[in-house]
């Protein structure tokens, strides 16, 4: 078996670092023969044949990361580990916080080229979600909703869908997750085609003519019932008297 050099005492030490890293509040020293050769992105950046700036300074800034998430990703480029606590907590409110803090770490892996990096993150996240609290699963999803699903890379929220699916019989119980359904309508409809399979629903708009007399409801596919008329009484339906809603 080939000898390893083991690089994992360097991290952040100034002894032979040849470029220092700014990301947020924080900076580090690094080595660029270290980072170069595990991370293409850094390679572009910053190696012997790189043709941007920052080749020729000893300063990168790195823009728009989770802090705690970029000093992980450096401290697995130096060992190829990062934060083994955050792995398995027993605690409902640190097996959330585990799971943003490994969700973290993936977005920063997959924008800087590092794949085994993600991998190894999303090993993590797939772990929590399956061992964690039904509340957990809970809080988790509200964050998730409460950015329109853009909070978390696509394949997150299809395994807190699966996660979700498989609690479900458990989940209608507590008042938390019902609650959770009131504010969440999208989300609603989901667990509603889960409960009746087979079926499927879509956003329809639905618009109530305001004629006295009349009050008709009628509906229509989404963005198809702005500027129709009544099919009773002809008036002009107004943009403000439609609502958008789930439809099986």
């Amino acid at each position: 078996m080939a000898p390893t050099f083991d690089v994992s005492s360097f991290f952040d030490q100034e002894a032979y670092s040849d470029i220092i890293i700014k990301y947020g509040t924080k900076q580090l020293k690094a080595h660029k023969m270290i980072i170069c050769s595990k991370s293409d992105y850094f390679k572009k950046l910053c190696g012997p044949d790189s043709r941007f700036a920052e080749s020729k300074k000893n300063i990168i800034e790195l823009k728009d990361d989770d802090e705690n998430a970029v000093t992980s990703m450096f401290k697995w480029l130096y060992s190829f580990e990062y934060d083994e606590a955050w792995t398995k907590p027993s605690v409902a409110p640190l097996q959330r916080s585990s799971f943003e803090r490994h969700v973290a770490v993936y977005i920063v892996a997959d924008k800087y080229q590092l794949p085994a990096l993600s991998e190894l993150a999303k090993q993590r996240i797939e772990s929590i979600l399956e061992s964690c609290s039904d509340a957990s699963l809970v809080v988790i999803t509200d964050a998730n909703w409460r950015e329109k699903n853009d909070r978390y890379p696509t394949f997150v929220t299809e395994l807190l869908k699966e996660e979700r699916s498989k609690r479900l019989a458990r989940l209608l119980h507590p008042t938390s997750f019902l609650a959770l359904l009131q504010r969440h309508p999208e989300l609603a409809m989901e667990v509603v085609c889960l409960l009746r399979p087979g079926q499927t629903a879509k956003e329809m708009d639905v618009a109530k003519c305001s004629k006295k007399g009349c009050a008709i409801v009628f509906v229509g596919e989404k963005g198809t019932v702005t500027k129709r008329f009544c099919p009773y009484c002809t008036r002009n339906v107004d943009t403000t008297e439609i609502t958008t809603r789930w439809w099986l």
